[in-house]
């Protein structure tokens, strides 16, 4: 039996490539105790886990009241700038990384993230060039 050849690897990114996960969880923690719904990163992971920002409104209005209009994009832009400078590689990530690109697959990295953040990660992490 001969094995078919992938035509590509998609990578997904955040607790794959990049271990990013409570990074970005304490912040969100830090905003939402600041606004009244006291939480560490580890509560911020159980209660958002696997959703996207738009999803988590309503539940962050529901306990703490209507957000600034700009609230995504500003927590968004200081999840970034954490991200450009704190983020690091899931250990074995970039050597699966270099083995598929090695190998001439085509790669490519998704992520439920803002383009932003997306784009500091992939920085961070010496993406760029893939």
């Amino acid at each position: 039996m001969t094995q078919a050849r992938p035509a590509a690897v998609l990578f997904d990114c955040d607790g794959v490539l990049a271990d990013s996960e409570m990074l970005v969880n304490r912040l969100v923690a830090a905003d939402l105790s600041a606004r009244g719904w006291p939480m560490d990163a580890a509560e911020a992971r159980e209660t958002f886990l696997g959703m996207a920002l738009p999803d988590m409104l309503p539940v962050i209005e529901a306990r703490c009241g209507r957000l600034p209009p700009d609230w995504g994009r500003r927590l968004s832009a200081t999840i970034a700038q954490a991200l450009e400078s704190e983020v690091e590689p899931v250990p074995g990530a970039m050597a699966a990384v270099m083995a598929v690109a090695e190998a001439g697959l085509a790669l490519a990295v998704c992520s439920n993230s803002s383009r932003a953040e997306l784009a500091a990660k992939i920085a961070r992490l010496g993406l760029s060039e893939f």
